[in-house]
């Protein structure tokens, strides 16, 4: 009878045991055909298939640097899964490659690793036009195809609605993008808002019309549209033709529409072509569809999208400004000292014991030569005394915030990064879930213990985990997640005449602002504190001067000419990195940025242990006038570092040399 149910419980352990480890299967799928810019975000697409029973386990992705190499934190993101038998199921895991190297992907099941993938993507460097290509015709990825910069040719994905990203962050390898017959209501209103606040970051979006514009342009915001289309028109393309210098004879039938913000390029009623600034993007339109004749069979399509989209504008990777946020972290404002009289008791009760009170007792038990031993044994007392004075202000650990929050212009819609540092003594192991957060990111801490490794579940609720903490040892990480404040940092009375700018912020937020600032890479206008609904005093900007090929480029503000600088010095990091984010807006935008007493919008973050003050600002590039850039000379726009040293480290490149009058 024993052996009988020994065969009982050991058929039920075969049946209830997950699929064997050779029986699921693993693909990997770069998406975007697996080509990025060095430095960004990437997304694979892991497709995992049961071929037998039901299965469980997880997939472990990591950047894999070369050997030997340790810039990189210890980050290994882990993505569960369960398989019922026979099922599929697709994984979509986005990680951030902050110098491009190849990515490990392990498939584990059962209980083992059963799969082992590496991944090279295609890396590009970061002065090739990569562009985007969201249409079912063939035509305008062909003539993208053919647009250099300098001595590269440009690279271009076909894109599907499936492939566009809900983060904008996902899309910044994209310099281009462009829509032309494309049903573009099948994208979501995340993935709009992402595209919208790519195009505010500085990338360029190329919108197409011609009969069928209703499906292409309808779904999208207003604020993305230099003409309103209300109908269609039978119009000459002559423009097009003069335009690129290849004559276009002939008609087609185009969108019509009135121009409601930008400036008309092309053609009057209607216009063929126009521009319009969205923060520090462009969005260009252009009436026709470039799949249709004539304009299909033209030989100067390419040459006309090269005139209008451009070079593409250097960006130095936000990944490779996170060092920054990291010394910041690691300076806590308030250590919560013990209160001076109780040191003062502690030192002198050590005084009094390790002196007269020790004195007498051994001369009272006639053992004065043990003194040797009594003073050194109370001195450790009385050091152990004073070490749980301080450690006691850590118990529970200390969570260091900071935050910042860069908002679209003419929207209350933004994005929060919010740097964490964790200090948890007493633990070895650290688990926290991020509700919310849709890119989470390791940091490197400069800690006594070495690094700590971290484990990311990605998901709703995302989760990190820490292993290896130590009393000597700091846990940091990022979170970036789409908010809404209400408001934003609005530009009002905005003016150039001749070289100098002029105009008022208003803090359209609601909540309060201090040492709020206007500025270029080069000086800022402090114009203090704004209330929610305020408007600050005039500011004048004055941009002149001839460029100096030889002057590099910069991206740091002086901290003299900035409010609150030698208050918190955190500040001058936290300026520097929303630089360093936003290199290649200088030349068209300016900064908008001012301090808030806490997050503008709950983070997703929790709160582990005591939370430390933290540093929370906010911001946003506003467009320059186009005057403000075609008055100045070639690359005469801000940007240079007034620092020796700054410019040392640097090499030249757009808007070198400018020089700047700045009053407040």
């Amino acid at each position: 009878m024993r052996r009988f149910w020994l065969w009982i419980v050991l058929v039920l352990l075969l049946t209830a045991a997950p699929a064997a480890a050779a029986d699921v299967t693993m693909t990997v799928q770069p998406v975007f055909g697996g080509l990025a810019k060095e430095g960004d975000w990437v997304t694979l697409w892991i497709d995992l298939r049961s071929e037998g029973g039901a299965a469980a386990g997880e997939v472990v992705l990591r950047v894999d640097p070369p050997s030997g190499l340790t810039l990189l934190p210890d980050a290994r993101y882990a993505v569960p899964f369960d398989l019922p038998a026979g099922g599929s199921s697709r994984l979509v895991v986005s990680l951030p490659d902050r110098q491009g190297w190849p990515l490990r992907v392990e498939l584990y099941a059962g209980g083992e690793r059963v799969a082992e993938r590496t991944v090279e993507l295609d890396w590009q460097p970061r002065d090739v036009l990569l562009a985007g290509v969201l249409s079912e015709g063939e035509g305008l990825a062909e003539a993208l195809g053919q647009l250099r910069s300098g001595e590269q040719a440009a690279r271009v994905v076909r894109l599907s609605a499936e492939e566009m990203p809900d983060s904008a962050t996902l899309l910044e390898s994209f310099d281009v993008i462009a829509l032309s017959r494309f049903d573009t209501g099948a994208l979501s209103e995340a993935q709009i808002q992402a595209l919208a606040l790519w195009v505010a970051r500085g990338g360029t979006l190329l919108l197409f019309g011609g009969p069928e514009w209703q499906r292409t342009l309808g779904p999208l915001p207003g604020h993305l549209l230099p003409v309103e289309p209300a109908g269609t028109a039978e119009a000459p393309l002559t423009p097009l033709g003069e335009a690129a210098g290849t004559p276009l004879p002939g008609s087609a039938l185009v969108s019509a529409g009135p121009l409601v913000r930008g400036e008309a390029l092309l053609g009057d009623d209607p216009v063929l072509a126009a521009a319009a600034r969205v923060g520090s993007g462009r969005v260009i339109y252009l009436a026709y569809d470039p799949d249709l004749a004539p304009v299909a069979d033209w030989a100067g399509q390419a040459a006309l999208l090269g005139q209008l989209v451009g070079s593409p504008a250097w960006r130095l990777p936000g990944l490779q400004a996170d060092w920054r946020m990291q010394y910041a972290l690691q300076q806590l404002p308030d250590w919560g000292l013990p209160r001076v009289w109780l040191v003062v008791l502690v030192l002198g009760g050590y005084l009094l014991a390790a002196g007269p009170v020790s004195y007498l007792v051994l001369r009272r038990i006639d053992r004065r030569e043990w003194a040797w031993f009594t003073v050194p044994l109370l001195a450790l007392v009385f050091l152990g005394m004073v070490y749980g004075l301080g450690a006691g202000r850590f118990q529970g650990g200390i969570t260091h915030l900071i935050t910042t929050t860069e908002l679209m212009p003419g929207s209350g819609a933004g994005v929060m990064t919010t740097h964490t540092g964790v200090y948890a003594p007493g633990r070895t192991r650290l688990s926290l879930p991020l509700p919310g957060a849709r890119l989470v990111r390791a940091l490197v801490m400069a800690n006594l213990g070495g690094e700590v490794p971290a484990r990311i579940v990605p998901g709703d609720p995302a989760a990190i985990e820490f292993s290896g903490l130590t009393n000597y040892t700091m846990a940091g990480f990022a979170v970036e997640q789409a908010v809404s404040v209400g408001g934003g940092l609005e530009l009002v009375d905005l003016a150039m005449t001749g070289t100098e700018l002029t105009g008022r912020v208003r803090n359209g937020l609601p909540v309060p602002l201090v040492g709020v600032e206007v500025a270029t890479a080069r000086a800022a206008v402090p114009l203090g504190a704004l209330g929610p609904g305020e408007t600050s005093a005039p500011f004048r900007l004055r941009l002149q001067g001839e460029p100096d090929p030889g002057d590099p480029k910069g991206v740091l503000l002086p901290p003299e000419q900035l409010a609150g600088a030698e208050e918190d010095p955190r500040r001058d990091q936290v300026r520097s990195y929303v630089w360093e984010v936003g290199e290649g807006r200088h030349q068209t935008a300016l900064l908008v940025l001012g301090w808030t007493e806490g997050p503008p919008a709950e983070p997703a973050v929790t709160v582990t242990g005591r939370l430390a003050k933290g540093v929370h600002a906010v911001y946003a590039f506003h467009p320059l006038p186009v005057q403000a850039t075609a008055d100045l000379p070639d690359g005469a726009a801000p940007g240079r570092p007034e620092n020796p040293e700054d410019a040392e480290q640097m090499e030249g490149g757009p808007g070198a040399g400018a020089k700047e009058e700045v009053s407040g």
